[in-house]
Parts: structure tokens; sequence; C-alpha cells
């Protein structure tokens, strides 16, 4: 993430106190030396994402007559075996389409925008969020004849490169029970993996859609 300034400026909501709570709630200890370091690296966060919360937001236009979302639940735990199934749902083109993915089922990341289905993005810090916009590569897999069927279990904020930081349980490599199916985008790669679907839209933060 890019930040605006390095220098928080005064009264900012970050205090040391606050650090303290968040880090004594994650049980995580921070050495006495770094303590400052890490209170203005998240102070600046703070402001800058207060910056961009505070820009008009540009929504593209979903359209929900030709792309309509249906069946949009979360899995029970015997359709959901390996944990990883965030969301499912049935999304596809109303109108004959013979594009280069008709016919294909697909599952997204769940760090991607799709209108009416809620994200996790693996964490319970964001709770409650569904989107109001579909992302473009949405829209471009929608108008090419791809058939989404659901979101894929990502890690905790797409942050970690194993498969047991995700807020829902662990993800399970369907190849070793007990045993990592890489990250962040864990269950992008173990549905395919699996067959439950044809193709998966993982992220490139760190890496992992090219290697789990």
């Amino acid at each position: 993430m890019s930040v605006f300034s390095v220098d928080p400026k005064a009264g900012n909501p970050v205090t040391p106190a606050v650090l303290d709570e968040v880090c004594k709630s994650l049980g995580v200890k921070l050495k006495h030396e770094e303590h400052e370091d890490y209170r203005k690296l998240l102070a600046v966060f703070d402001e800058s994402a207060r910056e961009l919360m505070d820009m008009e937001d540009y929504v593209p236009t979903t359209d929900l007559t030709r792309f309509p979302r249906n069946d949009v639940r979360q899995p029970s735990a015997t359709d959901n075996t390996h944990g990883a199934w965030a969301w499912r749902c049935s999304i596809r083109d109303t109108e004959p389409n013979a594009g280069i993915l008709a016919g294909k089922t697909i599952c997204l990341k769940d760090m991607i925008s799709v209108k009416n289905v809620p994200m996790l993005m693996g964490t319970e810090f964001v709770s409650g969020y569904t989107p109001n916009m579909d992302a473009t590569v949405v829209t471009r897999i929608l108008e090419a004849g791809g058939y989404i069927t659901g979101k894929a279990v990502c890690e905790n904020l797409c942050h970690s490169a194993t498969s047991h930081s995700t807020s829902t349980g662990t993800v399970e490599n369907p190849h070793a029970k007990g045993y990592s199916a890489g990250g962040s985008s864990s269950g992008s790669g173990v549905l395919v993996s699996l067959g439950e679907v044809d193709m998966s839209i993982g992220a490139d933060q760190g890496g992992s859609v090219r290697s789990v």
C-alpha cells in the first residue's frame, strides 16, 4: 500500500495505547525499540485510507438484468469438504453467448468485487460487506460466456503464503490432508485441483496465483 506521508498528523487516532490494545488482542508482542515505528506506520496507513475514503467513488454500472445473481449462499460443511468455498452463487449471461469462455465454470478469489455477493477477504476485521459493483474482470468473464459458480476462500486479508489463516478455517490440501495448500489464493488453487471448477481467478500480490 502507498501512503501520502511518512509523518502522522497531530491528533491521529492511532495512539500508543491503541497499538498496545490491538497487539494484545492479536497475541503479538513488539520490541520496545520498534513500538514507535509500528505506530507511525499504522498511523500513516490510517490517514491515507481516510483520504481515499473521502474521494468520490467511481461505481461502474452492473447489468443485473443480463447477469442476474442467483442462489447466493455460504456453503454448508458437507458441500465444502476442503474449506475452499467462501460463497456459492450462480451468475451467467441470460442472452445466447458463444464467447471464448462459454461452458466454463469459474470461481473468483474472495477479494474480487461481485455486486450483491458478500466479501470476506478471509478476515473477521471486515464483516457484513457486500460490494455494490462488479470488478472489471467479472464483467469480462460474463461477457465472454463464463459461468461464475462462487467465490474461493483467500487467506486473511491476502497476507499469508499458507492456507491456515483465513477466518473461516483451514483450506485443506486436496492431495495431502493436514498440509498447506499455499496462499493467499488457497481456495482458488484447491477448487481447480478438485475439479469443482474449470478455472479460477486468483491474485498476484505476492505470487500465489503462480504457485498454488
